[in-house]
């Protein structure tokens, strides 16, 4: 049963990697390696914890989108047995 998941996995991730080669690359790599290297920011970040902020959001926004999908699920099964 492994090699059928295995098997799943490696024909998304070549469908995957062909999509991203037309894909362009991120414009904000040089001014994120900038960012990384300030003082100033890694002072500020001790005292305000942004990494922290952006993984909470990240799962608030992903129990929100699991609960409209939750919803919109049950609401599709009760249009079918009515």
């Amino acid at each position: 049963m492994s090699s059928v998941w295995n098997a799943i996995a490696e024909v998304l991730n070549s469908i995957l990697s062909a999509i991203f080669v037309f894909l362009p690359m991120s414009p904000f790599t040089e001014h994120i390696t900038e960012m990384a290297d300030n003082e100033v920011l890694q002072y500020l970040n001790w005292f305000i914890p942004i990494a922290d902020f952006i993984t909470i959001t990240a799962v608030w926004l992903s129990a929100i989108a699991l609960y409209y999908a939750y919803q919109i699920i049950l609401r599709w099964i009760k249009a079918i047995g009515d």
